[in-house]
């Protein structure tokens, strides 16, 4: 933490501290957004997780 302090803009530990927790409440509130749009889509089907997971496989894949 000390380092990040010294290399970025922020006055203290005091101040990166409170960003920290702004951008983790931010990213919380991301996510519950998320979260709560999907619920209410009405676009349910079952989950295929070797197909999810082949995918995934893929994506890391064409990463490379």
């Amino acid at each position: 933490m000390k380092r990040q302090i010294e290399t970025a803009d922020f006055g203290d530990d005091g101040e990166y501290v409170g960003r920290r927790d702004q951008q983790a409440k931010e990213s919380l509130a991301v996510l519950r957004d998320a979260l709560s749009e999907g619920e209410f889509s009405g676009q349910f089907k079952a989950l295929d997780m070797p197909s999810i997971k082949a995918a995934g496989r893929k994506r890391m894949k064409s990463a490379e």
